[in-house]
């Protein structure tokens, strides 16, 4: 594959890719996907392709994302009808949204799909949603009421059983919260008001899978705010 994309690269396409000037028309998704990962191949850095629609974006991201190195494709989808953003959100768009809300505070170089849509709504900003991830170590001492609280902020449902991400659930000293970047739930168990242990578990069996001294729970949703903001949204909406 890299030879390909080496040969591709001197393709002159590719430097008006890397150079960022003039236009370029493809006639296939694939033909774009090589052009892409040839360019970024050459010269890694930040690129953002903003395609027409949703679909034009699916397709160039199932493309793109097997010819570049892992976790360097990422996706910023949005449901196009205003109705469907209102009524029921996509799990999936919002996890892969939230997923690269991540990428881009960690990575330098990436190539960024999406579309004019998912760029017409308010997206927090890059120190915003830094704030609003949560580090949490076995011996900290955090009140349980205010773990649940902060959860809640950052936009976590209440359920009676962890079972898929965006959702948490309490019982006696334990709390689970399902975040996007695990493959399982994470189970924080108490002593008093200190973290004694950290835990990730398989939702069927509720065993165990693997202990860790540390998590990172990310945000469950990309609609951002602190308490502060609210009064000063709610005047400028009045005027």
């Amino acid at each position: 594959m890299n030879k390909i994309l080496q040969l591709i690269s001197q393709n002159p396409a590719v430097e008006l890719l890397r150079k960022g000037k003039g236009r370029l028309i493809t006639s296939d998704i694939l033909d774009e996907a090589y052009l892409l990962a040839s360019a970024y191949q050459r010269e890694p850095r930040p690129y953002v392709i903003v395609k027409s629609n949703l679909y034009e974006a699916s397709q160039l991201y199932q493309a793109l994302s097997g010819l570049v190195e892992e976790g360097a494709c990422l996706y910023f989808p949005m449901d196009e009808s205003m109705r469907m953003e209102v009524l029921a959100t996509s799990p999936e768009m919002q996890a892969e949204r939230i997923q690269s809300y991540q990428a881009l505070t960690t990575r330098e170089n990436y190539l960024l799909i999406t579309h004019t849509h998912a760029l017409l709504r308010h997206i927090p900003s890059s120190k915003t949603f830094t704030e609003f991830r949560l580090n949490i170590r076995v011996g900290d001492t955090v009140e349980m009421s205010d773990l649940k609280r902060q959860l809640i902020q950052m936009g976590y449902q209440y359920i009676v059983k962890v079972d898929e991400p965006f959702y948490f659930s309490y019982r006696g000293g334990i709390i689970d919260v399902y975040s996007v970047n695990y493959e399982q739930p994470i189970r924080i168990e108490f002593f008093d008001n200190e973290i004694d242990s950290i835990r990730l578990f398989d939702t069927a069996s509720q065993r165990t899978s693997e202990t860790l001294d540390e998590v990172t729970i990310l945000p469950a949703t990309d609609l951002l705010y602190q308490d502060a903001d609210v009064a000063p949204a709610i005047q400028e909406i009045t005027e």
